[in-house]
């Protein structure tokens, strides 16, 4: 557990929220589940996506160190590849226009883990996470815990927010307006959380 807290840094919570909170599948889902089914509904969505999400982003983060071990070049080529794809995920949010889609097929713990084990932007965002973050000091069990521990209660928060919005009435996301000053946000947030890994 000493070890785990090693990675735990301000810039990696940072950069987990961001990529956990931002608009894409599990925020259309929640917003969906809080505004036809309500809040109380969401509780075992959201915990499923919450305990999916860490355990993916634990797994990444072990798989990625254990390479990393066999050739320390893993790291530094994959954190550069994770530079730029995070950059274009903001670029991306920055210029995104519409609303939110909607997925309500999806409820319940076990529709909601399975939902994000499947979907390709956890998975994107988890590999950029590992690159940028995994270090030298501490091996794969370390690196699992703690992004488990961080992603757990990310997952929670962000998309606890996009389920009460849901709630509260979804209907003002869906104008171009409102979403583009939150894809603003939200990408202005994630270039913010690479500044210590460019800079440093």
């Amino acid at each position: 557990m000493i070890d785990a807290l090693q990675i735990i840094t301000p810039a990696m919570v940072l950069f987990v929220f961001a990529t956990t909170a931002a608009p894409g599948p599990n925020a259309a889902l929640l917003l969906t589940v809080g505004a036809r089914l309500g809040i109380g509904a969401g509780v075992p969505v959201i915990l499923g996506l919450a305990t999916a999400n860490a355990a993916m982003k634990g797994a990444i983060a072990a798989g990625v160190r254990i390479l990393a071990e066999l050739d320390p070049l893993v790291i530094q080529i994959g954190r550069w590849i994770a530079v730029a794809a995070t950059l274009w995920l903001a670029w991306r949010l920055m210029r995104k226009l519409g609303g939110v889609a909607s997925h309500a097929g999806v409820a319940g713990f076990w529709d909601a883990f399975a939902f994000q084990i499947v979907n390709p932007k956890a998975v994107i965002t988890g590999l950029a996470a590992a690159a940028l973050f995994c270090t030298a000091e501490t091996g794969g069990i370390g690196h699992a815990i703690a992004f488990f521990v961080v992603a757990f209660p990310s997952v929670l928060l962000g998309g606890g927010s996009w389920l009460l919005v849901g709630h509260a009435g979804a209907a003002w996301l869906r104008g171009p307006k409102m979403v583009r000053v939150l894809n603003l946000t939200v990408g202005t947030t994630l270039v913010l959380a690479l500044a210590p890994v460019l800079i440093g």
